[in-house]
């Protein structure tokens, strides 16, 4: 079983789109919790037809972001610090298993590949590709697990922090650092050290953690707070 996209491939052009502004629009905490999204009001802000709308509340529901009541329509949850927080320590968790799993079964001409990609990196390299680099890494770990329900948890996670996981990525120390990390892990993996991997994994995601709550306590890219916004409020 392939792990998806961060988005759905099913998901046409204009859907991602109008997906992706309301996925910040909740983390920034444009929208609080308690807000309710309204089928109409978004298919004429994004001209769309209420159908395509409501497919994408609907993932927005499958990664947590939402609530959707019957009678009511599409409450925001959406996301605070200490659930992020709670989120990447799963990660981390679920990831290590992963790795036990995956070292006897690694395909070294794939992994090759992979280091290949990441050796390539460099001052020109977009924070975009960067992270998808990043994400190919992680999922190849998971994938060759040849675990399913590890495949299913980690898949949620990483549609959770497909907007906010290249946050390390936008200045040149960070994506210094984050390479050096990839490819010490990935020279542990080809050398089947599994002691050294399960280091290396776990010291990246958890630096890639303390990035990640800095930034957002920071408030460069805040997220939800909680507080409720009344529906008769606009955003």
């Amino acid at each position: 079983m392939k792990i998806k996209a961060s988005v759905s491939k099913a998901v046409k052009a204009g859907k991602t789109g109008s997906y992706n502004v309301l996925f910040d629009r909740i983390y920034k905490g444009e929208y609080l919790h308690g807000h309710r999204l309204k089928e109409l009001d978004l298919a004429s802000e994004f001209s769309m037809s209420r159908g395509p709308v409501r497919e994408v509340l609907k993932q927005l529901a499958d990664v947590g972001l939402v609530k959707i009541l019957p009678n009511k329509g599409a409450i925001v949850v959406g996301l605070s610090q200490d659930d992020v927080e709670e989120i990447y320590e799963i990660r981390k968790s679920l990831e290590i298993i992963a790795l036990k799993f995956a070292i006897p079964r690694i395909r070294l001409n794939e992994l090759s590949a992979l280091r290949a990609r990441v050796a390539g990196i460099n001052k020109n390299t977009v924070a975009d590709e960067i992270t998808e680099i990043d994400h190919a890494l992680h999922v190849f770990i998971v994938e060759t697990s040849g675990r399913n329900y590890l495949k299913q948890m980690l898949e949620r996670i990483y549609q959770l922090i497909s907007r906010i996981r290249s946050i390390a990525f936008h200045n040149p120390e960070g994506v210094a650092l984050a390479k050096k990390e990839h490819l010490e892990l990935i020279d542990a993996i080809f050398i089947r050290d599994h002691k050294k991997a399960s280091r290396v994994l776990s010291e990246h995601l958890e630096r890639s953690k303390t990035v990640v709550l800095t930034t957002l306590f920071h408030g460069t890219f805040p997220v939800n707070s909680r507080k409720i916004r009344p529906d008769n409020k606009k955003s």
